[in-house]
Parts: C-alpha cells; sequence; structure tokens
C-alpha cells in the first residue's frame, strides 16, 4: 500500500523510470520492493504531497529486468508532477571500504555457526615453534552470494561472506584458524540501521562454508602478528552494515598482513558499502593482472585445528 498514491502504483502516472544497469546484480525475488527503493525528492504524487518515500509493487520494480530487493536510488529517475519538473534522488557511493550511503539492501544477518574466543584461538599459534623452518600464511576468501555468479550483490536473502584463514606451520607442527566477523546474534540488518553486537566465527564449522575465490601470502613473522592484532583490536568494533561488515574486517585483517605497502583496495559496491561480490570483483581483477598467489575454483575448508 502506498502511503502517498494508490495501493497499486501506476508507474508510468508517476513518471518513475528504473534503469537497468543500475540494478544489476540485486537478483532477489520478494513479493513487493522495501520502501527505501524510491526516495522522492518533494513534490506531489496522485495528487498527495510526498517529501519521503513511495512503495511499490514487483510490478514496478522488475522493470529493472529481473527481480530486485532493491533498486538503488541511483537506478531511478522521478519527474514528480507538481514538484518542479525532473529530479534524481539522492543516494551516493563513496569510495573506499565501508563508507557511504545505500538505498536498502536489508536481509537476516546470522550469526556465527561456532562463536569463538579469537584471542584465546589466537594464542594457540604459540604452540608452533618460531624458528627458520616456521611459514607463516595468511588468506583472505570469498563465499559469494549465489554461487556461480560471483559478482551478484545478493542470493535469497544472502549477501555472501569474506573471512580470513591463518596458518603456521612448522614441518609437521601445524596450526591452522579461519575465522570471520558476524553480528553477535541473528539480526535483521539495514544500512541505516544502529550497529550492533559483533561476533566472531569459527568457519570450518559450517558445512556449507565456500570459498569461491581466495588470496594467500607466505609473509614473516611480524607481518603475522601484525594481522594477529588487527583481528583482535577489530573484533572489538560493532558489526554495521553500512561502515563495518564482514567484508570491511577480513580487508582489515589482510591487508595488516601486506608488505612493501600494498593494500586490497575495494571500492564500495552500487549499494553504497563494501561487500563480498566486490571483494571477489577486486581479487579477480588482480588475478588476471598476473598475481599467482590468487585462485578462483571453488574450494571447502580444511578444519581449523583444536587447541587444548
Amino acid at each position: 500500500m502506498s502511503p502517498y498514491g494508490t495501493s497499486n502504483p501506476d508507474y508510468l502516472l508517476d513518471n518513475i523510470s528504473l534503469n537497468q544497469e543500475a540494478c544489476d546484480g540485486l537478483g532477489y525475488c520478494l513479493p513487493a520492493c522495501p520502501m527505501m527503493s524510491l526516495s522522492l525528492v518533494e513534490g506531489y504524487v496522485n495528487g498527495y504531497f510526498n517529501s519521503q518515500t513511495l512503495f511499490v509493487d514487483l510490478g514496478t520494480c522488475i522493470i529493472c529486468g529481473l527481480c530486485a530487493e532493491v533498486c538503488p536510488n541511483q537506478a531511478i529517475d522521478v519527474d514528480v508532477p507538481g514538484g518542479g519538473g525532473s529530479s534524481t534522488p539522492g543516494g551516493t557511493d563513496n569510495g573506499g571500504s565501508g563508507g557511504g550511503n545505500a538505498s536498502g539492501s536489508n536481509f537476516n544477518a546470522l550469526g556465527p555457526t561456532n562463536p569463538i574466543n579469537l584471542e584465546k584461538d589466537l594464542d594457540c599459534f604459540d604452540k608452533v615453534p618460531s624458528n627458520n623452518n616456521t611459514v607463516y600464511k595468511i588468506t583472505i576468501h570469498v563465499h559469494s552470494a549465489h554461487e556461480g555468479y560471483p559478482t551478484q550483490e545478493y542470493w535469497q536473502g544472502d549477501p555472501g561472506h569474506a573471512y580470513i584463514t591463518m596458518e603456521k606451520s612448522n614441518n609437521a607442527n601445524v596450526h591452522r584458524l579461519s575465522f570471520g566477523f558476524y553480528p553477535k546474534e541473528d539480526t535483521w540488518v539495514t544500512p541505516t540501521k544502529n550497529a550492533v553486537a559483533s561476533g566472531i566465527g569459527e568457519e570450518s564449522s559450517n558445512d556449507l562454508r565456500r570459498s569461491d575465490i581466495r588470496y594467500t601470502m607466505i609473509v614473516n613473522e611480524q607481518s603475522f602478528n601484525n594481522a594477529k592484532f588487527s583481528a583482535i583490536v577489530n573484533s572489538n568494533k560493532p558489526y554495521d552494515l553500512n561502515d563495518f561488515n564482514c567484508t570491511d574486517y577480513a580487508i582489515e585483517v589482510f591487508n595488516a598482513a601486506m608488505q612493501n605497502g600494498e593494500k586490497l583496495n575495494v571500492l564500495n559496491s552500487n549499494i553504497g558499502f563494501t561487500t563480498p561480490a566486490g571483494l571477489y570483483s577486486n581479487l579477480d581483477q588482480l588475478r588476471q593482472n598476473g598475481n599467482t598467489k590468487i585462485s578462483k575454483s571453488k574450494f571447502y575448508l580444511p578444519f581449523s585445528n583444536s587447541c587444548n
């Protein structure tokens, strides 16, 4: 039901048009698009004054060329009758990890399958001797929302996931931990909702957890310890879809281990914040440019080692 127009808005009458290219990759069927999928500047719609939003039904959303959970603001052009001509609703795509504004992208974010005490588990790496035979590895992974369609931001309410594996080995003595950043408990998240308490989950406990693309580095002891420190410090941040989500966390930890001034620089997606799909695209571009440390063959995680 439209609070400012009819129960079944006539998008032609109301001069609403959606841009297919900007909507691309947001395929997810819902009975209706959320109210935040349209942001109208003040004007009149069907004779009613509107300075907020217009709820539109699925028939309007599929003008994008697919069933979309959210058509971002920048995909929508509105010529509001009586509103002084054509206008394009707000919505920016600021560069960098995590910031920016988004027009929707609401979903139920699940807490970790196996919550862990990260600091305690990272201390277990100390049980592996540190000497000239020690090898330190760190990997950043992407589990795509829609397997086989890595640039799709969402699929059936799932945005995908980004996470880290750290491994320290000395001959046959190996310790490995795969972990990621989550809301502490299952929660409904939106780009405008206040941040919620966060938690860290061990990833190999999730039988469905995949690695669709990964970047593995062999690093020195100092870089490995830098990543451990970053993992602990950033695990204390609240989970915020818009400003600090699983992708932001994984990038922060991985970047802490990078050497010679190198950093992953993942721009915000077209919905306004960093996503696993955006990280996938960044890693795949690096791979195509010749980075042999990146693999995109599907991979299921080996178990993290227990630590008694």
